[in-house]
């Protein structure tokens, strides 16, 4: 009997795999695949990082002043597509072809030169891609820096604030030594968007502080640098402030209420300092940050606020009575509808017109401010932080508002008093050339000249610079337009006088301003 040798199932299949795969084609990297595609991978040439792309180049150069603060350089860069990295180092090089040296820290997007050492540098960034390992760079424009010690510094103040809401506002310039002659035509405000128009360069010949007036069509960011004998300082830029309010603006909605509950809705009420406004579906109450959902019958005129309790109103609109407010106890409280006792009403005194557009609002020399009033006791306060109207009583007849003390002058020993008289449908705007009543602004900054008497005017500001507002004397020629304020008070706070001025038009002008050796120029507010 023949010996057989025997070979297992699964050694035979392996075996024969074997022997096909040494039958096979070798694959290599361009091997079509059964779709028709080729092999994703070449291994033979690895695939570079996407170039960055500089859509915003480094801005031109400029000269300044040595120890001017300088204006910033900067790239927009495009991020790539590749998922890179994008990383930053700027240069200095001493010519637009020579090759730079790297600066230690300068590794942002952003860079800001030192202006201490007179001299001509190129400053230029490389930004570089690095994405899987690879990288990809690309080289900035240059921008041309010159410190010129002939060159005077300066330095720009903000045209007004976030409070100057004025067309005619003003830039003030401080330079680091005396500039003569200097004009409208040697500043330079490069917006492109037409934000503003310039206006008379107020101050001092010789002096080192100058203040640009302009007029603000609107808002938005400016650069500002000037130009004498042939030489461009350093730029700067600065806001310009216009929108609707005042120094105290009240808080309204950013969009028109919807019409709420029949009667209601945009209507306000105080009782003892309480004030309740009505918006769509919710009450606001003065002090409490909550709002309380309410309801109410129009033809019942019966109503309730969550927490606050039932109540109605009266056939004449003019009361909304509470049986228990508040869960208070003791008698009803009885609120007022504000809208019914000032709203639509205008005031005067000398040249100043107060007005209530609404039950929440009054309107003084063009700046809107919250007020409160209680009609039961005809005493009411026009509020703000700083140079508020303050608190004040209607007469018994109504024809007049008296503020007990106008703009916080108490300070001085004794409240001044200023008496607002009820406008008719006959009543004419004052004629005549007296300042009192009038309040002008030096726009760029937040200070006012209230005129309250025909021989003390009031200095405050509506962002508490002088806190309290302080107290002048003064004198003026209505003939000439000439004037002087001065500090005859040994209480006034200050020991110096602000000095001469002259009015043209809306203009009261002061060629140097207190012992400051610059001008200051006062807008009247309407």
């Amino acid at each position: 009997m023949k010996n057989h040798v025997f070979i297992p199932v699964f050694v035979f299949w392996a075996l024969l795999a074997l022997f096909v795969a040494a039958c096979a084609p070798p694959v290599g990297d361009d091997t079509e695949h059964a779709n028709g595609t080729e092999d994703s991978e070449d291994k033979g040439t690895p695939q570079a990082a996407e170039t960055p792309e500089i859509t915003g180049q480094v801005q031109e150069g400029y000269t300044a002043a040595p120890g001017s603060a300088a204006a910033s350089l900067a790239v927009t860069v495009t991020a790539p597509s590749d998922g890179g990295t994008l990383t930053y180092q700027w240069y200095k090089a001493e010519s637009e072809t020579a090759e730079g040296q790297a600066i230690a820290g300068a590794a942002g997007r952003r860079y800001t030169p030192p202006l201490n050492a007179d001299g001509t540098a190129f400053y230029y960034v490389v930004v570089t891609n690095t994405a899987d390992g690879k990288t990809a760079a690309v080289t900035s424009a240059r921008a041309k820096i010159v410190v010129d010690p002939g060159l005077a510094a300066y330095t720009a103040g903000q045209f007004g604030g976030e409070e100057n809401t004025a067309d005619s506002q003003s830039i003030t310039f401080t330079f680091s030594k005396a500039i003569d002659d200097l004009e409208a035509d040697d500043i330079t405000v490069a917006d492109g968007s037409g934000s503003i128009v310039k206006g008379a360069v107020m101050g001092t010949p010789n002096s080192a502080n100058r203040a640009l007036f302009i007029t603000v069509n609107k808002a938005g960011t400016v650069r500002v640098s000037i130009a004498k004998a042939g030489v461009e300082s350093v730029p700067k830029d600065v806001t310009v402030f216009k929108a609707a309010g005042g120094p105290a603006p009240p808080e309204e909605d950013d969009e028109e209420e919807p019409e709420g509950p029949p009667g209601l809705a945009g209507t306000a009420w105080a009782w003892s300092g309480v004030k309740l406004t009505f918006r769509e579906s919710a009450v606001t109450m003065t002090g409490v940050a909550k709002s309380y959902p309410y309801t109410f019958d129009g033809e019942e005129r019966t109503g309730n606020i969550d927490t606050l309790g039932n109540f109605t109103v009266d056939q004449d609109f003019l009361r909304l009575t509470f049986e228990n407010f508040n869960n208070l106890g003791g008698d009803p409280k009885v609120f007022d509808n504000l809208s019914a006792a000032l709203t639509g009403t205008s005031w005067r005194f000398g040249r100043a017109l107060l007005t209530f557009p609404s039950g929440a609002k009054a309107r003084l020399h063009g700046f809107d401010y919250a007020y409160t009033y209680d009609s039961a006791t005809k005493t009411g306060a026009i509020t703000a932080k700083y140079g508020q109207p303050g608190p004040f009583t209607l007469s018994p007849e109504e024809t007049t508002l008296t503020f007990s003390n106008y703009r916080d002058s108490k300070h001085e020993g004794s409240a001044i008093p200023v008496v607002f008289t009820k406008v008719t449908g006959t009543d004419q705007p004052p004629g005549g050339a007296s300042l009192i009543g009038s309040d002008w602004w030096w726009t760029g900054t937040s200070l006012h000249l209230d005129f309250i008497t025909d021989t003390v005017v009031l200095l405050w500001s509506f962002t508490g610079y002088y806190v309290p507002p302080i107290l002048f004397d003064y004198t003026h020629s209505a003939a000439e337009g000439t004037g002087r304020i001065f500090n005859g008070r040994n209480d006034v706070g200050t020991k110096y006088d602000l000095g001469d001025y002259t009015i043209s038009g809306d203009l009261l002008n002061f060629v140097q301003y207190g012992p400051y050796p610059h001008g200051a120029a006062f807008f009247l507010q309407e």
